[in-house]
């Protein structure tokens, strides 16, 4: 299911929501985001380590909490490891740049209807 994701009244990015091996394999063997597209992991409440194995552009990553709010916020490179310092419940990821969302924006999701 795709989901509209907006910081305020201002829609940011259209993002595909997956969970269990869907937020395992994430981003991998993509070979680019479509401008506007992102995707969103949800993920237990804890710490979980992202890498970016097979997958071939560098992005954004944003790691919310259970309310919403962006708790930390990382740059990827291709065939890289990062391991978050907070928990999240959700995290979002975007081509690298294109959105300006910081710690402390609080964003939300509401279902498009759309698929990508």
């Amino acid at each position: 299911m795709s989901y509209a994701v907006f910081r305020g009244k201002r829609k940011l990015c259209l993002a595909e929501m997956v969970a269990g091996i869907g937020a395992k394999t994430g981003l991998m063997f993509r070979r680019k985001l479509k401008r506007g597209e992102g995707l969103i992991l949800k993920i237990p409440n804890c710490r979980v380590s992202i890498h970016t194995m097979f997958v071939f552009f560098p992005i954004d990553l944003f790691f919310l909490d259970a309310r919403g709010k962006v708790v930390e916020v990382a740059k990827l490179a291709p065939w890289r490891i990062y391991l978050p310092k907070k928990k999240a419940a959700h995290l979002l990821e975007a081509n690298a740049g294109e959105l300006s969302v910081k710690v402390g924006d609080r964003l939300s999701f509401r279902k498009s209807g759309i698929r990508n």
